[in-house]
């Protein structure tokens, strides 16, 4: 069976219809795909800044917002740079530029699935979120 795309063996990424992963052929024979990842083209790590994406909207809402999703706002992220590069660029801004606008648009995408799976959920985010901005920080007076 030939795979057209990478798959995982024993942790390592293999193309499995490549002449180089077959004993005694040189690898030099695999052809290069180069993949555009976030995390190979700026310091900046798409799946940590879901992580903390989804946690402060978690914190937020007050209910935990299904996990899988954080993988899918990494995998978004990688894929419109990969492909987009006006995206591309705007990931590659001097200083925190790059990942700011990642938190921003991140924002949004979850805005979006939290839309998608609850509109009542959504309707309790500030209206900002939608367009990536920041959640507010919350007045918590003391209990004394």
């Amino acid at each position: 069976m030939v795979f057209p795309y990478p798959v995982r063996v024993m942790g390592q990424l293999v193309e499995l219809d490549c002449p180089g992963t077959t004993p005694g052929v040189a690898r030099s024979a695999c052809p290069r795909k180069r993949r555009r990842s976030i995390e190979t083209g700026t310091p900046i790590v798409p799946y940590a800044v879901a992580v903390r994406v989804w946690e402060e909207a978690c914190a937020w809402l007050g209910v935990e917002l299904p996990r899988y999703w954080i993988t899918r706002l990494a995998v978004r992220a990688n894929v419109i740079y990969r492909h987009n590069p006006r995206f591309r660029q705007l990931m590659r801004r001097s200083g925190t530029a790059g990942r700011d606008w990642l938190w921003a648009f991140t924002r949004h995408w979850l805005a979006g699935l939290i839309w998608r799976h609850s509109r009542e959920l959504h309707a309790r985010l500030p209206a900002g979120y939608n367009v990536g901005q920041p959640l507010p920080a919350r007045n918590h007076s003391p209990s004394h």
